[in-house]
């Protein structure tokens, strides 16, 4: 009876960790891997190609790169705004939406699920710096002015020079990021916390930064997360997260090379994307 025990709680055991590994490495699009590092100039060649691929027009056809809004948010703020607004707990992550207004490309953070199915608590990234405490909650605004923004953004922002709703090579076109919160964490617990202690969280933010993911870009990153996936799957819009201190002093080291798992002095990138995992908002 003992050995039949046994055996039942491996054969368990097996199946469990046989499913976790399928749901991080499947090929099933939708499926969710996990969030990776990136390097320094990985970070400048997404942000130089951002300025490359993006673009908007003006009335003589001239075409000019948008401006592009990186904001800061404290991070016992963000803590307090994900928290707050997840008292259920049925949200495991951040979604990043692309929106456009006055000329300026910026965020839009959601929390989300992993199922995509459930969104909540929209907030314009479009301020170069939040740290108010408490403030993030305040400035939830709904879905219907979120998605006018985006849609703006889709309209107006060409990439290539070319309207995106027209472009049939869909992995050119990215509508959303989603970032798993235990990345989010493991990234401040990489950065602030060393042999003699935590530094604390109020002294320090997330930095959010736009980027587009070029073919190059997006073979080496697919390696780091979704290998069965085509080399094109990351490709197009991106938003890259790292810390910085109080006196915005980025926690970078710009000779770190890439380590799977460590961000100590690194990014936070290769975000889910969508397609094919699209969020509510991308719905409506």
């Amino acid at each position: 009876m003992k050995k039949q025990q046994q055996l039942l709680t491996l054969t368990i055991s097996i199946i469990l960790f046989t499913f976790l590994y399928s749901c991080k490495h499947s090929t099933v699009p939708g499926l969710v891997g996990t969030n990776a590092v990136i390097t320094y100039p990985e970070n400048l060649q997404a942000k130089s190609d951002a300025n490359i691929y993006f673009s908007i027009k003006d009335d003589l056809n001239n075409y000019y790169p948008p401006l592009k809004i990186e904001s800061s948010i404290n991070i016992v703020d963000f803590k307090y705004y994900y928290n707050t607004l997840n008292e259920s707990g049925i949200y495991d992550g951040i979604r990043l939406y692309p929106a456009f207004k006055n000329n300026h490309l910026f965020t839009v953070a959601c929390l989300a699920d992993t199922l995509s199915t459930r969104e909540r608590g929209y907030i314009l990234l479009d301020k170069q710096i939040f740290q108010k405490r408490g403030f993030l909650v305040s400035m939830v605004i709904d879905s219907h002015q979120v998605g006018l923004l985006h849609r703006n953004y889709l309209d107006s922002v060409l990439i290539d020079k070319k309207q995106q709703l027209t472009i049939t090579d869909k992995n050119l076109v990215k509508n959303s990021r989603f970032y798993r919160w235990e990345d989010l964490l493991e990234l401040v617990t990489d950065n602030l916390t060393s042999s003699s202690g935590s530094q604390p969280d109020s002294n320090y933010f997330f930095c959010f930064e736009i980027g587009y993911i070029n073919s190059d870009l997006s073979a080496r990153f697919r390696l780091r997360v979704y290998p069965q996936h085509t080399e094109t799957q990351l490709q197009g819009f991106t938003s890259m997260v790292h810390l910085k201190d109080t006196n915005g002093v980025s926690l970078i080291n710009p000779f770190a090379i890439y380590e799977e798992d460590n961000y100590l002095q690194r990014y936070l990138e290769v975000g889910n994307p969508c397609p094919p995992r699209c969020g509510v908002l991308h719905d409506h």
